[in-house]
C-alpha cells in the first residue's frame, strides 16, 4: 500500500502555510495529516492551505474525521483554512455543516484567495530579544493599520503590541516574531516566542498594582482588546495574540477603556 507523505511549507512573508500530501489516506495515515494541519493552525498564519490533490482517499468517511480542524480554525483568533480537494464528493464530506468552508480544486485557485501586494492583509517580522524591538514592532503594526485604512486603531494596536513584545523579551529566550493580520472587522496581533509559559492576568486591578509590577501590562492589553489569549505550538513555544476592533468597540458600552478599573475577562 502506498504510504502518505506530508510536506509542510511556510511562507512567512505572506502568512501562508501549505500542507501538501501525496499517496493514500488510510486509517493508519489519517493521524499524520490531522496532526500536521493542527500544528500549522497553532502557528497562527493568515491561511493554511491543505493540498490533497495528489492524495487518494481509501475510505471517504475518513474525511469526516478532519472536520474538527474546521472548528479549530474558526476559533479565536481565527485562521483561514482552505482545502484543495479535486473530488466533489470528498469536498462535500469535508464541508459538513460548515457551509463557509473554503474548498478549491487546486493549489493555484487556493492561492488566489490570499491577497498580495498592497492589499495583503498580513505583516510579519522576526526581531531580536532587545528593548529596541518594541519600537520596531510598533512601526510594523502601525504602518499596517494605516495601509488597511484603520487610523482609529493605530494607538490601541501599537500599545498592545508594545506590551506583548516587552513581556516576551522579559520572559522568553531567543528571537521573537511579531505578526498582524487584518481579519475584518478586526485586527489580530500576535507575538511568538520560545517559552511555553503562558502569561497570566493579575487578579489585582491595574490601578492597585505598583508601577512596574508584573501583570500590569496585561491589564492594558485586556482593556484594549476585544479578546486575547495564548496558543501553544506543537514544536515548542507559544503565541500570545490579541484582537482589536473599531475604536467604538474598544471602549464602548460594556467594554471598559484603558483607564477603567472594571473587571475584564481573563485570557481565553
Amino acid at each position: 500500500m502506498t504510504t502518505l507523505s506530508v510536506v509542510v511549507e511556510r511562507d512567512a512573508g505572506r502568512g501562508v502555510t501549505v500542507v501538501a500530501t501525496a499517496g493514500a489516506l488510510t486509517p493508519d495515515s489519517h493521524g499524520r495529516l490531522y496532526d500536521a494541519v493542527a500544528a500549522a493552525l497553532a502557528d497562527l498564519p493568515y491561511t493554511v492551505i491543505v493540498n490533497l490533490a495528489a492524495t487518494t482517499v481509501a475510505d471517504a468517511p475518513l474525511m469526516v474525521g478532519l472536520r474538527p480542524l474546521n472548528d479549530a480554525a474558526a476559533r479565536e483568533p481565527g485562521v483561514g483554512l482552505v482545502w484543495c480537494v479535486p473530488a466533489p464528493g470528498v469536498a462535500r464530506l469535508l464541508r459538513g455543516h460548515a457551509g463557509a468552508l473554503a474548498v478549491c480544486g487546486g493549489l493555484e485557485q487556493a492561492n488566489l484567495l490570499v491577497p498580495r501586494g498592497a492589499a495583503a492583509p498580513w505583516v510579519s517580522a522576526r526581531l531580536p530579544p532587545e528593548p529596541e524591538s518594541a519600537s520596531l514592532a510598533r512601526l510594523l503594526v502601525g504602518d499596517a493599520c494605516l495601509r488597511w485604512g484603520l487610523p482609529g486603531l493605530l494607538d490601541p494596536v501599537r500599545a498592545v503590541v508594545t506590551e506583548l513584545v516587552a513581556n516576551a523579551i522579559e520572559h522568553a529566550p531567543g528571537e521573537l516574531t511579531v505578526t498582524a493580520a487584518l481579519r475584518a472587522p478586526q485586527v489580530v496581533v500576535a507575538v511568538h516566542d520560545g517559552s511555553p509559559v503562558e502569561p497570566r492576568l493579575s487578579t489585582v486591578s491595574a490601578r492597585r498594582l505598583a508601577p512596574g509590577a508584573r501583570g500590569r501590562g496585561l491589564h492594558l492589553v485586556s482593556a484594549f482588546a476585544a479578546a486575547w489569549g495564548t496558543v501553544r505550538k506543537a514544536a515548542g513555544g507559544k503565541a500570545v495574540w490579541a484582537s482589536l476592533r473599531a475604536p467604538a468597540d474598544v471602549a464602548g458600552p460594556g467594554r471598559p477603556g484603558p483607564g477603567d478599573d472594571s473587571d475584564r475577562p481573563t485570557a481565553r
